[in-house]
């Protein structure tokens, strides 16, 4: 999410459900994660490049995500 939006995250994550059961990560970060971004249901996603990125700065299952992604 862009750093400027956080405030309005917490209402967004409890209409939506995203509060538990899930392996949902939100990180406030930088504009230029949105570059070549997707959009889709009226949500903006970093591109892939950044998702592996992201995912291979975590650990155990997520760098196996990230991997996927590689292959895919």
């Amino acid at each position: 999410m862009r750093e400027e939006d956080i405030d309005g995250w917490p209402n967004v994550i409890e209409q939506k459900g995203f509060v538990g059961g899930g392996n949902t990560e939100l990180r406030a970060t930088d504009e230029h994660v949105f570059s070549d971004a997707q959009t889709g249901q009226g949500v903006t996603t970093v591109s892939i490049p950044q998702l592996i990125v992201d995912l291979h700065d975590q650990d155990g299952p997520a760098v196996e995500a990230g991997e996927r992604l590689i292959a895919r």
